[in-house]
C-alpha cells in the first residue's frame, strides 16, 4: 500500500479544488431521510411495592427499557428501525448464572463487531461515540456480524468467572445493518451495558431510510438527500491552551450546497454561556472571527421522578442540546471541508471557552506504518518487524498491529510531532494491545501480518491536535522492548496512497462524495 506525508496547507489547496463541486451542486430535494425513535419504559411507573427478591431499581425512568438478565425479571426489546412492522433486531439476554447480554437480528440483519474483542457467540459488539460513521467498509479489524439464530452477538457476557465484553459499563452506540427489500439500509441504537443488572438498557435508535446511505452515530436528522457528513468532539483538551473540564459533548453536521445543519449535544450538567462557530484556525490555533452563533440550547430528555431511586441506577443521560442550520460563503465550505472551522463553548467560570472542538469530516481515513530496526533512533540491527494499520473516523481512531508471537513488547506508542529521526519523549497515545488473536494460516483478509503473528487492535479517541498531526504523517510509531527500552522498532503513521497521485486516499474520498452532485456541463 502506498503512503504519502502530506502538509496541512497541501490539504486546503486539494479541498479547494473540490469546492465547486458545492457551490455549483443543483437545488436538492428537501426533506429528512432518518427515522429516530426515543424508546419509552412501557412499564414506567407499574410497580410500586416489588415482590421479595426483585432486583433493587426496577422501572425508575421513563425514558429508556432496562433489560434485566438477573431472576426473576428479564425482558426483551424489539427493535423496529424505520417502522414498517417488521421486528429487524431484538435486544434481549439469557437467564440463569452464566448468560449474556446481546442482540439478535433477523434473517442477514447484523451488527458492527471487533473481530478480535473475543469470540462469545459470534464476537462483541464494538462501542461507539457518536459522530462515527456507520457505513459499509469498516476498520480492517471489524466486521459486519449476522445475527440471527445462534449467531446472536453480545453488548457482554457474565459467568461465575467474571463478566467480559467490550460494552462494559458503557453508554454507547451500537452499528447496525438491516435490509429492506434486499437492499441494506444503517442505523444505530444507544446503550448502555450495567453489570449488576445483568444486563442494560436501550435508550433510542435510528436509521436511514436511503438504502446504502451511511449514518454518524447519534445523527437524527438529514437535510436532504445530497449532504456531507461532518462531526466535532467536544473537550476542554480542545481549547487553546487545553483546560480541565468536567464536561464534554459531541456535534454532528451535515452540508448540503451552501447550508450546513448542526446538533451539538453536550452533558446535562452543563451549561454554555455562549456558542459560536469560528474560523479559520488550525487545531489548536484561535481565531477571532465568528462564522455564526448558534443561538440558544434547549433540555432534550428532563430526567423524571424516579419511582425507586437506587445509588446504582446509572444518571439519566438528558442533553444540553443545539440544534439549528447556517447558510456558509463558499470561502466558508472550503475552509470546512480543510478542517479549519470549529465549535466553542463558553461558559461562565470560563468565558473565553470551555469547550472546543474542529469540525472534521466523518469519512474514514486509511493510514500504515511499517516499523523496523533501521528507523529506530538510534537505528539498531533488530531482524524483526511490524505492521500496523489505522482508521481514523472524526477524532476515533481505530487501530491494528500485528507482531511476531515471541516478540516482548513493552510498550507500543506514537509520538511526534516529528518528520525527521529523532528520539522519542514523552508519548502522544499508547496503543491498547490486550485485544489479541492469533492469525490462522490463511491470514485475516484486510488485516497487517503473517500467519502465526499476533494481531492486536483497540480503538482510541484523539484530541483535534492529534488528529490534525496523524492525517499530515507527522507521528510516528515505536515499539519498546526490554533490550531496547528506548525502542527496537519504528515507523511513520502515513495517510495510504493507493494510487500514488499525491493525493491521500481520504480526499479523495471526500471529493467523490461531492461528485455525484456537481452540475452537468455542456458541451464546449
Amino acid at each position: 500500500m502506498r503512503r504519502m506525508r502530506v502538509a496541512l496547507p497541501r490539504l486546503v489547496a486539494l479541498t479547494a479544488s473540490a469546492c465547486w463541486l458545492l457551490s455549483g451542486q443543483q437545488a436538492l430535494a428537501q426533506g429528512n431521510t432518518i427515522i429516530h425513535t426515543v424508546v419509552r419504559n412501557p412499564a414506567y411507573g407499574a410497580i410500586t411495592n416489588p415482590p421479595p427478591g426483585a432486583p433493587a431499581p426496577l422501572f425508575t425512568h421513563e425514558f429508556g427499557a432496562p433489560i434485566y438478565g438477573r431472576p426473576p425479571f428479564t425482558h426483551s426489546l424489539p427493535v423496529d428501525l424505520n417502522h414498517d412492522g417488521i421486528m429487524d433486531f431484538r435486544v434481549d439476554t439469557d437467564s440463569g448464572p452464566t448468560h449474556g447480554f446481546y442482540i439478535e437480528g433477523s434473517g442477514s440483519n447484523s451488527v458492527w463487531i471487533q473481530l478480535t474483542g473475543g469470540n462469545d457467540i459470534g464476537g462483541f459488539i464494538r462501542p461507539l461515540p457518536a459522530g462515527v460513521l456507520i457505513t459499509n467498509d469498516l476498520p480492517a479489524e471489524d466486521d459486519w456480524w449476522i445475527c440471527s439464530g445462534d449467531n446472536k452477538a453480545s453488548f457482554a457476557s457474565y459467568s461465575f468467572s467474571g463478566d467480559i465484553g467490550l460494552f462494559r459499563s458503557q453508554l454507547a452506540y451500537a452499528g447496525l445493518k438491516f435490509y429492506v427489500d434486499g437492499e441494506p439500509h444503517f442505523g444505530w441504537i444507544k446503550v448502555q451495558e450495567l453489570s449488576w443488572l445483568g444486563g442494560g438498557i436501550v435508550y433510542e435508535y435510528a436509521c436511514e431510510t436511503r438504502p446504502g446511505v451511511p449514518i454518524v452515530a447519534g445523527q437524527t436528522a438529514t437535510s436532504s438527500p445530497g449532504t456531507l457528513a461532518f462531526t466535532a468532539a467536544l473537550s476542554g483538551a480542545n481549547q487553546d491552551p487545553d483546560v480541565v473540564s468536567p464536561h464534554s459533548g459531541t456535534g454532528t453536521f451535515s452540508l448540503a450546497r451552501n447550508t450546513l445543519l448542526y446538533e451539538l449535544q453536550l452533558d446535562y450538567s452543563f451549561r454554555p454561556t455562549a456558542a459560536g462557530i469560528f474560523g479559520p484556525a488550525a487545531p489548536g490555533k484561535d481565531s477571532g472571527r465568528l462564522v455564526a452563533r448558534l443561538g440558544s440550547f434547549s433540555i432534550s430528555n428532563v430526567p423524571p421522578p424516579l419511582v425507586l431511586p437506587d445509588t446504582r441506577w446509572p444518571a439519566f443521560p438528558g442533553a444540553v442540546v443545539y440544534r439549528g442550520q447556517i447558510q456558509l460563503k463558499p470561502p466558508q465550505i472550503i475552509q470546512l471541508l480543510s478542517g479549519h472551522l470549529y465549535v466553542n463553548l463558553a461558559s461562565a467560570s470560563l468565558p473565553r471557552g470551555e469547550l472546543r472542538g474542529q469540525i472534521i469530516p466523518a469519512y474514514p481515513a486509511q493510514l500504515d506504518a511499517t516499523l523496523n530496526g533501521r528507523a529506530a533512533v538510534p537505528p539498531n540491527g533488530s531482524a524483526r518487524q511490524a505492521n500496523a494499520s489505522f482508521v481514523l473516523t472524526g477524532s476515533y481512531l481505530f487501530h491494528a498491529i500485528a507482531l511476531d508471537a515471541d516478540f516482548g513488547a513493552r510498550t507500543i506508542a506514537a509520538f511526534g510531532p516529528a518528520r525527521h529521526p529523532s528520539p522519542p519523549h514523552s508519548p502522544v497515545f499508547t496503543l491498547d494491545t490486550t485485544a489479541s488473536v492469533v492469525i490462522p494460516e490463511w491470514g485475516i483478509p484486510g488485516q497487517p501480518g503473517a500467519p502465526g503473528q499476533i494481531l492486536s487492535s483497540g480503538a482510541l479517541m484523539l484530541t483535534d491536535r492529534q488528529t490534525a498531526q496523524l492525517k499530515c504523517g507527522e507521528l510516528f510509531l515505536n515499539i519498546s522492548t526490554e533490550q531496547y527500552p528506548r525502542g527496537e522498532l519504528r515507523g511513520q503513521i502515513l495517510p495510504a496512497d493507493d494510487d500514488a497521485d499525491g493525493i491521500p486516499d481520504y480526499v479523495e474520498s471526500l471529493i467523490e462524495q461531492l461528485r455525484p452532485h456537481a452540475p452537468k456541463r455542456g458541451p464546449h
